[in-house]
This record gives C-alpha cells, structure tokens and sequence, in this order.
C-alpha cells in the first residue's frame, strides 16, 4: 500500500517542514511492518485563476493527477466529518486491506473543487478552527503516523 499526501501549496523551509518530514519518516518506518509500501508528499503550486471557482477547479484538475489510480481518496475539508484519531487509522486500514493505495488531499487557500470532494471516499475535517496550511500539513502526517502507531498497536497513542 502506498500513501500520497497531496497538498495545494508549498510548504516554506522551516519548523512546519520539519515536523512534517519528521512525522512521515517515522511513518515510513512503521508502515513497513504494516504493509505500507511507500508514503509521498507531493505538493503543488496554487492557481493563479482569477476567480475562486476557476481557482478551485484547476487545482481539482492538479490533485487528481496525484492520486494514484484505484486510490482511497480522503479529503480535508471544513464540513467534513470529525473523526477521532482512531476513527482516522480505521479509514488506513480498510484502505489497507481493499489492497488499495490511499491519497489525503488537501485544498489550496480556498478549498477543494467540487470534483475533489465528489470523488472522495472520505471527507473529514480537522474541526471547527481554521489553520495555516503547513499547521494543516504537520496535523496530516502526525494523524498518519499516529493512526499507524495505532494500527501496530504501539504506544505512542494513549486512551
């Protein structure tokens, strides 16, 4: 299984980077003994359309051609449901277990196309507070390692 981190907009050198590069490495080497094979970040640049809707449908265009064909598509959105951290790893692992790979998507400044969400498998919010895009990433690849951490029955997530 293969897990792509889609994302609208860069993320600057920095803290935010760091934490997020250090929560998929440690994803990398957890998800080994759970099958996952490989876990991208691939991020893109935000449109430049002139309106939100020409802005939103191109960057739709932009995330589709990340996701792997046959994927579990989870994507954030802010009238999505609010899964608990467990909740989240059950979302991995019956992508896992379909033998399918998975994408988590997540909008420019403006949120997701309607193609986006209408191809999603998944649409989950990270609640009602909006955040800056890298605080929004770094709260993505936590959620991966952690729901992994959950999976393989590790520590590091307390009840």
């Amino acid at each position: 299984m293969r897990i792509v981190v889609g994302a609208v907009g860069r993320i600057q050198a920095g803290p935010e980077a760091e934490l997020v590069a250090d929560y998929l490495d440690r994803s990398r080497k957890i998800g080994r003994s759970l099958g996952v094979t490989r876990i991208d970040e691939l991020e893109r640049a935000e449109s430049r359309k002139a309106t939100t809707d020409q802005r939103k449908a191109e960057e739709a265009l932009i995330l589709a051609g990340l996701v792997p064909q046959a994927a579990v598509i989870l994507a954030f959105d802010e009238h999505g449901a609010t899964p608990d951290s467990v909740g989240f790893a059950a979302f991995i692992d019956q992508a896992r277990n379909s033998g399918r790979d998975m994408a988590l998507l997540l909008g420019g400044p403006d949120g997701h196309g309607q193609d986006v969400l209408k191809k999603a498998d998944h649409v989950v919010s990270m609640g009602r507070m909006t955040f800056p895009h890298a605080l929004a990433r770094v709260m993505v690849s936590e959620q991966i390692y952690r729901g992994l951490t959950i999976l393989a029955r590790h520590p590091y997530h307390r009840v």
